[in-house]
C-alpha cells in the first residue's frame, strides 16, 4: 500500500544530517523519502510503540527513529543513529 506521507526532520536528526557529506545526506533522505511512501516497512530491526507501530527501522546502516501520524498523513524523524 503507497501512503505517501509528508515528512520533516527534527532536532537531533537535522544536525546530523547536515553535517553529512552530500552523497551521505542524499542517501539517507532516500530512505527518509521511501519511509513516507510506506510508513511501516519490515526492516533487520525495529522498535515498536505500545500499539505496536514502529518507532524505528534500520536503513542504510542506521537506525531511523520517527512518529508516524496517521491522521495528519506525515512522518517526524527524531533521530538518525549510525550502526556499528
Amino acid at each position: 500500500m503507497n501512503l505517501d506521507y509528508s515528512w520533516s526532520v527534527e532536532g537531533a536528526a537535522y544536525y546530523y544530517l547536515s553535517g553529512l557529506s552530500k552523497r551521505r545526506r542524499k542517501q539517507l533522505e532516500r530512505a527518509i523519502e521511501a519511509l513516507a511512501l510506506h510508513p511501516i516497512q519490515p526492516s533487520l530491526f525495529t522498535l515498536q510503540d505500545d500499539d505496536g507501530l514502529p518507532l524505528a527501522v534500520e536503513n542504510e546502516g542506521h537506525l531511523i527513529s520517527y512518529h508516524a501520524d496517521h491522521a495528519t498523513q506525515s512522518i517526524r524523524v527524531t533521530e538518525i543513529t549510525p550502526l556499528p
